[in-house]
């Protein structure tokens, strides 16, 4: 069998190639097609060779194969495997689909994804949905119940950004949902940096999960929103030290030298990681000023409380 197969993929290599520059295939192609086609196996073969050379093309190059594995509905297989009760295998069909860029399977993997419960595939049929119609997965995701792990947040952010996609559902249809789904709206605002929105990211400041909290701070940092610099002096005294360290990291980006004195009092705190990032924080704050304004001595810019206590 081995053998076999062997035999099979370096058969492959010649037809590949005519699919890719040649107009019509040959009448030996034509055979060896005819050949894969026929049995599973073969076209099981005929897809392994299709998505390593896949892997390696761009363009209208990747397009042509994409073509062939629709025309030739090279999907099949994948389709029944989608049907498994192995996780592994379903993932590998998923994974198939995305990689073809088959986008006649969207409906099929919605279908997947709302019979199954098992997470790993939740997951994966959302990735594929969002690799293979962004739009239509955004719809799809809203409509889901299911916890986003930051590992999916992770791939699915990645798979955006591999489109250049910058266009999102709004954040406040995203704040209605669970938690997670909150998360990953204020990660879809940084990524889109928009700064739109800002009156929606800031009701959760106020949020009972301490996570969402720490998100949503971090998510202003990243748009650059300098106006919220007031609320998180407002909210830091409540805040554990996980979010204290990202109020400090966010004013730190701004670039302000009115928040010396509060990153002096944040220098006093208990925590030896706040205390050092308050005190990189009135260094990097100085530097920034000498740069911007180095005709004008350091210390005479910085408030007077403030002064002889920088270093």
């Amino acid at each position: 069998m081995a053998v076999k197969k062997e035999d099979l993929r370096q058969a492959c290599q010649p037809l590949i190639t005519e699919v890719l520059f040649e107009e019509s295939l040959s009448k030996e192609s034509q055979q060896t097609e005819k050949l894969l086609l026929e049995s599973s196996f073969g076209s099981k073969v005929l897809v392994e060779e299709l998505l390593k050379l896949k892997s390696t093309l761009q363009g209208e190059s990747a397009e042509v194969l994409d073509e062939y594995y629709a025309e030739k509905k090279l999907y099949k297989e994948a389709y029944k495997k989608l049907s498994s009760l192995q996780s592994s295998s379903v993932i590998s069909a998923l994974f198939e689909l995305t990689k073809m860029n088959y986008q006649g399977a969207c409906r099929t993997i919605i279908n997947l994804k709302r019979r199954t419960n098992n997470t790993e595939i939740l997951e994966n049929s959302a990735l594929a949905l969002i690799k293979l119609d962004y739009k239509l997965a955004f719809d799809e995701l809203l409509k889901s119940e299911f916890y986003l792990s930051d590992w999916f947040q992770v791939q699915a952010l990645q798979a955006l950004k591999i489109q250049n996609v910058n266009i999102f559902p709004p954040l406040a249809s995203w704040l209605i949902k669970a938690d997670s789904y909150q998360i990953f709206g204020c990660r879809l605002k940084a990524f889109s940096k928009s700064e739109t929105e800002t009156k929606e990211l800031a009701t959760l400041l106020t949020h009972s999960n301490e996570s969402v909290r720490k998100e949503a701070i971090k998510t202003f940092g990243k748009i650059y929103h300098v106006g919220i610099y007031p609320r998180l002096i407002q909210i830091y005294a409540d805040e554990p030290v996980a979010n204290k360290c990202e109020i400090i990291k966010v004013i730190t980006s701004f670039h302000m030298v009115d928040s010396l004195d509060f990153m002096i009092k944040c220098a006093r705190e208990n925590s030896q990681e706040i205390r050092q990032l308050a005190k990189n924080a009135v260094r990097s704050i100085c530097e920034s000023i000498k740069e911007k304004q180095s005709e004008t001595p350091v210390f005479d810019l910085l408030p007077n409380s403030v002064k002889l206590k920088a270093i």
